[in-house]
């Protein structure tokens, strides 16, 4: 006679893998911020970095059950804090690698690599309007030894 209980997954297992997300959650949240402020963003730590890192680290908890809402949910949140901030040093793809990892463990792995083209394409179009915005904005500004400077030349040192 077959039995009618189904087989669970022994509960140091469950535990393990819970406390493992626990884990990647947070080394995610301190991974974002040392990477923000080691890029040299002067925003307060407050207004973007911290609350940026607990969001991508708080997606990653739930990255079991939705796998691809986590990855959608988490690009998408690369997007509106590169719009809101400005500052491009941050990186489109790093902040997400944990969600694509767990998103191609499914059996979307097709459109995971679409996804990931997709940011790529949207990232490198981003950087290269970026580079653009500042080379135009910093050949505006006369080199200093093209006319007189406001700041005066020591003795010697010309």
């Amino acid at each position: 006679m077959a039995s009618q209980f189904t087989r669970r997954t022994p509960a140091p297992v469950r535990h393990s893998a819970w406390l493992f997300d626990l884990a990647l959650a947070f080394i995610t949240v301190v991974g974002v911020v040392t990477g923000i402020e080691a890029a040299g963003d002067h925003e307060p730590m407050w207004q973007a970095p911290i609350p940026f890192g607990v969001l991508l680290g708080a997606l990653l908890l739930f990255r079991r059950r939705w796998p691809m809402t986590v990855l959608i949910l988490s690009i998408g949140a690369i997007f509106v804090y590169n719009f809101l901030t400005r500052s491009k040093v941050h990186g489109w793809i790093w902040p997400a690698s944990a969600a694509y990892f767990s998103a191609a463990c499914t059996p979307r792995v097709r459109w995971v690599a679409v996804i990931g083209a997709a940011q790529i394409i949207y990232a490198a179009a981003d950087l290269w309007w970026e580079l653009q915005r500042t080379t135009v904005s910093r050949s505006a500004i006369p080199h200093p030894s093209a006319g007189s400077s406001a700041t005066p030349v020591p003795p010697g040192c010309t």
